[in-house]
């Protein structure tokens, strides 16, 4: 059933597009550009500094998040010494609290700018690294 869920909304976007694909294909194929080979376009993506510079700040944000993210079972286990039921409060937490924050730092970037955001964002997510690791176990 969820195979269905994940695979009936590619169809009918696919489906949804033919007609629009139909149209606009002689027109797309009179103004591409001329093809260079794969050497090339790698070449391009190469020189282009600042596109290499943001894909590089891109994947370790996310690295960090997702590095975060995946250590907090045994977080919550091994160093904190909480019970598994407990798993579940702090991952709604972490996941609930960075959902919620979402509206909030868009709101920001609109009004201050997305580098600024990015900085503050980074600053605090440092703060509350730290915070967790001077962050002492339960002792029973």
């Amino acid at each position: 059933m969820a195979a269905i869920a994940s695979v009936l909304p590619v169809f009918i976007c696919v489906w949804g597009t033919r007609r629009r694909y139909q149209f606009m294909r002689p027109l797309v194929e009179t103004t591409l550009p001329p093809r260079q080979s794969i050497a090339e376009e790698l070449q391009v993506v190469k020189d282009n500094k600042p596109f290499l510079f943001v894909i590089g700040l891109y994947l370790c944000s996310w690295l960090a998040v997702q590095a975060t993210a995946s250590v907090i079972p045994y977080f919550v286990r091994y160093w904190m010494r909480l019970p598994d039921t407990d798993l579940t409060s702090v991952m709604l937490a972490v996941q609930g609290t960075a959902l919620l924050t979402l509206f909030g730092w868009s709101w920001l970037s609109n009004r201050i700018g997305k580098q600024a955001v990015y900085y503050w964002g980074t600053g605090l997510w440092l703060i509350a690294q730290v915070g967790l690791f001077v962050l002492q176990p339960k002792l029973a």
